[in-house]
């Protein structure tokens, strides 16, 4: 399967409650998190999109394709089925999604979800002993499951990957976590350090 025929899509639709403004508006690094999500993510697939749930700051360059949340508050299930029907309308066979508040997360996160997915299921990746459901490798034939799910307000993400089926996938956590998160301000500053002391993460 060849990054050809994946969909990237930036999950960008949260509100950021913890953090008290928007984290794809944050600046690590000199760049926005949404600028820097996009730029790791766009080299791996064919195009790239962000979800997000209303009008927001100008996106990246390297964004084409802009996509609201079919629901209101569905979370980031409603991105993936954003995602997904923009898939299927486009020719896509898959989609891989990733948060915009991961700020490390891996360069080869869709060339081993790739190789790893078996059949129809969803490529989990997991770091620590902890999957990261926002970031996963979902194929186009899950659309109509997770319309419903999203349908019946079972909005929560792990649960509908479960109902799928999953292949995981792990990833080492050296010299950092990619898959660390920025919630609070707290976060941000732990992140900011993570930077400074490996400059090889930018």
């Amino acid at each position: 399967m060849a990054k050809n025929q994946v969909l990237g899509v930036i999950l960008a639709g949260g509100k950021g409650r913890r953090m008290g403004l928007d984290k794809a508006q944050l600046c690590l690094g000199g760049q926005r998190m949404l600028d820097r999500a996009c730029a790791r993510l766009a080299p791996q697939v064919a195009q790239l999109a962000i979800s997000v749930a209303s009008a927001s700051p100008s996106d990246p360059d390297q964004v084409p394709v802009r996509l609201a949340d079919p629901v209101e508050d569905g979370g980031p299930l409603a991105g993936i089925l954003a995602g997904l029907q923009h898939a299927q309308a486009h020719g896509f066979t898959q989609i891989v999604s990733a948060a915009v508040d991961t700020p490390f997360f891996p360069q080869d996160l869709v060339a081993r979800l790739l190789q790893a997915r078996q059949g129809g299921n969803v490529a989990l990746p997991s770091s620590l002993d902890r999957a990261h459901p926002t970031f996963a490798l979902w194929p186009v034939s899950a659309l109509e499951s997770v319309r419903a799910a999203v349908e019946r307000g079972q909005g929560a993400l792990i649960r509908c990957i479960e109902a799928q089926g999953s292949t995981p996938v792990r990833f080492d956590a050296v010299p950092v976590d990619p898959f660390f998160n920025v919630n609070t301000p707290a976060d941000m500053d732990a992140a900011r350090a993570l930077l400074e002391a490996h400059p090889e993460l930018t």
